[in-house]
């Protein structure tokens, strides 16, 4: 009973690739360079447009919902701060500015109106009444 039953399942399949070898022999009789060139280009095809629909698929099924959660949530964090402070750092409730900030500028520009520095040479770092100190010439040891 065990034969037989085995017997009935392998006939199919042995059918089956005998049928495989012997469409393999006709195909290998006819075969030239012009079918390896087919084959290869429809292969290459195949696998180019599976690429491109599983890339399509990839971006629907992931971007998709990333794009709605990033874009339904983005106004949410202007609207949990409270507005800008005219200063550059954000202050906590009840504290006041630092004393450094209420005062003017230490270092003042001598160009007035330029929008753009000079370098260190713009500004007036000492005093006028002060001569400046200068280095004996004679004993510089390099």
């Amino acid at each position: 009973m065990k034969g037989l039953i085995t017997g009935l399942v392998a006939a199919p399949v042995l059918a089956l690739f005998v049928g495989v070898g012997v469409l393999a022999w006709r195909i290998g009789d006819t075969w030239d360079q012009r079918n390896t060139d087919s084959l290869v280009t429809a292969l290459a095809a195949t696998c180019a447009g599976g690429a491109i629909i599983v890339g399509l698929l990839l971006a629907l099924i992931v971007g998709v919902p990333l794009a709605l959660r990033a874009y339904e949530n983005g106004g949410y964090a202007r609207r949990a701060w409270p507005a800008e402070t005219p200063a550059q750092w954000r202050q906590l409730p009840g504290s006041r500015p630092p004393a450094w900030a209420e005062q003017p500028p230490m270092l003042t520009d001598n160009r007035q109106g330029a929008w753009q520095s000079g370098g260190a040479a713009a500004y007036d770092l000492w005093d006028d009444d002060q001569p400046a100190e200068r280095l004996p010439t004679d004993r510089i040891d390099w």
